[in-house]
């Protein structure tokens, strides 16, 4: 146990248990955040896809 003189022992416990309290749900959102980038990734990727095919197909009609 540390020894913070005039009362300073309360200030640290009060800054770890918020810090302790809110990293969680720090994390969580984070990782929720990468789960919409990849979706999104994954959207984005499908879209194109669709564009090229389809540019293909009027492409392969002018021929």
């Amino acid at each position: 146990m540390f020894y913070f003189p005039t009362g300073g022992n309360r200030k640290v416990s009060q800054t770890l248990k918020v810090c302790s309290r809110d990293l969680p749900g720090h994390l969580k959102m984070k990782t929720r955040d990468l789960s919409d980038y990849v979706e999104d990734k994954n959207m984005i990727k499908n879209n194109l896809i669709q564009l090229e095919n389809k540019n293909n197909k009027e492409n392969n009609f002018f021929f």
